[in-house]
């Protein structure tokens, strides 16, 4: 992979990132506010989802060839941590903790 995707992939990954904390708490923190507030806590997680996909998405197309691998990276990012995130709602046994 040439060093242009490599770059466009961190600058993609770390912008996923940066969506997912800025409308989300930590793991901890969204585990203890999703007992009380389980719609709030998944409203937040789909959105950055929807918003991180659409991020992965523009950066394909703005780059096209150049762009498929960092814009899959990027989408990868955000499936990643909605998957890590979810499995900590399920708890232990895949049950929803709240």
């Amino acid at each position: 992979m040439p060093k242009e995707e490599i770059g466009l992939a961190l600058l993609g990954v770390s912008s996923a990132l940066g969506v997912w904390s800025s409308l989300n708490t930590s793991p901890l923190g969204t585990v203890s506010f999703s007992q009380n507030n389980p719609e709030v806590a998944f409203t937040s997680m789909n959105l950055s989802l929807v918003v991180i996909l659409g991020l992965g998405a523009g950066i394909s197309m703005l780059y096209g060839e150049k762009g498929l691998a960092p814009g899959i990276a990027t989408a990868v990012t955000g499936v990643g941590l909605y998957l890590w995130y979810l499995t900590l709602l399920q708890g232990n046994n895949g049950t929803p903790v709240y």
